[in-house]
């Protein structure tokens, strides 16, 4: 089941980031530790824009916040056990519609090279835009 993020998600979901940043971004988890209380906070500016696949725990979380004027993905993620099974697709499905109601008709996301949601993102038809360093930039027109 998809749902809006409660406050009382957010060690959850803090925790999923962390297993993304410590399985692909291992270089930046010191600095990722050290920002905690930054990074909870951010979590709840964007408690509007934020998501969660809950069966009996917290399976995904997906949001979204305002980047250079426009709606971008700031993150998501689906554990590694749930994947495969179409929850990133309703995640993002969720934050497509959160953006259109919110005004928008288009909505940007970045991830680095090494990110196994690229699939996911060439699936649902966002645009690649640009590959600089080791990031790619995408973009999306929604209906």
């Amino acid at each position: 089941m998809i749902r809006r993020a409660i406050i009382e998600d957010f060690l959850e979901i803090y925790n999923m980031d962390f297993k993304y940043i410590k399985s692909f971004e291992p270089e930046d988890l010191s600095r990722w530790l050290d920002a905690k209380e930054h990074i909870l906070k951010g979590y709840e500016d964007n408690l509007d824009s934020m998501f969660v696949f809950e069966e009996e725990s917290i399976l995904g979380f997906a949001y979204w916040s305002i980047h250079e004027d426009m709606p971008c993905v700031f993150s998501i993620y689906v554990d590694e056990s749930s994947r495969g099974r179409g929850i990133g697709q309703k995640l993002m499905l969720s934050l497509e519609e959160s953006v259109q109601i919110h005004g928008y008709d288009r909505m940007t996301l970045s991830t680095r090279l090494i990110n196994p949601a690229q699939h996911l993102f060439d699936k649902m038809a966002y645009k690649r835009l640009a590959i600089k360093d080791d990031w790619i930039q995408y973009e999306k027109r929604l209906k």
